[in-house]
């Protein structure tokens, strides 16, 4: 019977880390009234920051903001104490609501019982009771409980009790908090993807190291504790896109005890990072029920010309644009205000 060799490997244990941030919503400890947004009660602020971070996150929806507002938007003159005309009260509400799914207005009555202002909340700084009657205003969620200040405002109705209520436009009612337009778990992962890529590409040319890479170490087997600290400290100084480039240094006795390094995979890293690129800003696109020809972008089949625009234009604006203009319009007409919407066109 022949004597069997033993044979040791090291793998690496994967570092996956999973970058989707659940919308959850739960009771805000030490307020029973108040329901956080999130499981850090920050969920918005994350919103926020993919579409500051995203760059076609950022392109489509500033592209979706300026459909909504279209060709002109005809309503009275008027600057209220925070210096917004109505006008620019739309523009605020009408980013929120691609950003977040819903905005929130502050409106402020007379003692005759007239709108004296209107004032946009910044959706990210507001929170919920269970039925969206009362809301919380804050500038800092970020607190733990108990320790957070914050306004109460009950919901605005037309002959309601007080000076101040605030209106509260979601785009659903299946729970407290609304849902973006690329709010599922896929779209989300798709921008944490492109934040990604971005971010290789960008380390990839200020260092000059990348995984798929085997690594011997020729100077015997340490014990496990060693193996460990080893592995460790490889996973965190060359795995991950933030690591991608960077130069791995080896000190050894001799030739004979150095390190090996080897290639496992072809040198085409690139090429899969654009095509996963492409892959992942059609999911994107998608998600708001667009092509990238609506914001100029020509796709790989198509060019650009007018009547392509024209056709896909008709669809998006149907489905997307003319819901949220009449949400706006019918915002201001419960407060007796008359906004009025010309469409966008190419002219």
């Amino acid at each position: 019977m022949a004597e069997k060799i033993k044979t040791n490997f090291a793998a690496l244990n994967p570092v996956i880390r999973d970058y989707y941030v659940a919308p959850t919503e739960a009771v805000l400890r030490k307020d029973a009234d108040v329901i956080q947004w999130g499981n850090d009660n920050r969920y918005p602020d994350y919103l926020l920051s993919l579409y500051q971070d995203v760059g076609t996150l950022h392109s489509i929806i500033q592209g979706c903001v300026d459909y909504t507002l279209g060709n002109k938007i005809d309503v009275a003159e008027y600057t209220n104490s925070e210096g917004d005309t109505y006008e620019e009260v739309i523009r605020k509400i009408t980013q929120d609501w691609f950003v977040f799914g819903g905005f929130a207005i502050q409106v402020i009555k007379n003692k005759l019982n007239e709108t004296r202002e209107l004032v946009h909340l910044p959706f990210q700084l507001v929170r919920s009771d269970e039925k969206n009657k009362v809301f919380y205003f804050s500038k800092d969620w970020s607190k733990s409980a108990g320790r957070i200040k914050y306004l109460v405002y009950p919901r605005y109705e037309k002959n309601m009790e007080g000076s101040t209520g605030v209106i509260y436009v979601k785009n659903n009612f299946g729970s407290v908090y609304p849902s973006p337009l690329y709010g599922s778990k896929t779209t989300i992962q798709a921008c944490e993807i492109l934040k990604e890529i971005s971010n290789f590409h960008y380390n990839q040319i200020q260092n000059g190291f990348m995984g798929g890479y085997s690594i011997s170490f020729n100077d015997g087997e340490p014990d496990d504790k060693v193996k460990e600290e080893i592995e460790n400290d490889v996973i965190n100084k060359f795995t991950g896109t933030g690591n991608a480039g960077r130069v791995l240094i080896n000190w050894a006795r001799d030739k004979e005890h150095a390190i090996e390094v080897g290639k496992l995979e072809t040198d085409d890293f690139a090429d899969k990072y654009t095509a996963l690129n492409k892959k992942i800003q059609s999911d994107l696109f998608s998600a708001f029920r667009a092509t990238p020809n609506l914001f100029g972008l020509p796709s790989e089949n198509l060019g650009f010309n007018g009547q392509e625009y024209q056709d896909m234009f008709r669809l998006f604006n149907r489905t997307v644009i003319r819901p949220i203009q009449q949400k706006i319009v019918d915002t201001f007409k419960v407060v007796g205000i008359d906004v009025s919407i010309e469409p966008f066109t190419l002219e």
